[in-house]
């Protein structure tokens, strides 16, 4: 399964944290473990496009840890968190034994 936590604080998004396979189907057929990562490297590309680059980003077979550091309040940045918030609604909706996602408020990052 693949378990996603997605950070806020104060009402703003400013990261998430994505872990795990879906095991949906073998491989590299795997719709599910597609779908996720598209729309949370979609996210960290169109960001990084931006010219949002002061981050904290971690990176692995089965991990992606991103979380911006300033900046957030632009719309930009909500609007792009917004997006991959509704895909991963979509994707839970339809594949809710392969993916789980929760919106975390926090106090201190």
């Amino acid at each position: 399964m693949i378990k996603i936590e997605i950070y806020k604080k104060n009402g703003l998004f400013f990261g998430f944290r994505s872990k795990g396979h879906a095991d949906y189907s073998d491989g590299e057929y795997d719709i599910v473990c597609a779908g996720v990562s598209t729309l949370t490297q979609t996210l960290y590309f169109y960001l990084h496009g931006k010219g949002i680059t002061d981050t904290e980003e971690s990176q692995k077979q089965g991990y992606l840890y991103y979380k911006i550091k300033r900046d957030i309040e632009k719309q930009e940045v909500q609007g792009a968190f917004e997006f991959m918030i509704t895909g991963l609604e979509l994707l839970q909706r339809d594949y809710s034994k392969y993916i789980q996602f929760k919106i975390m408020e926090v106090q201190n990052d």
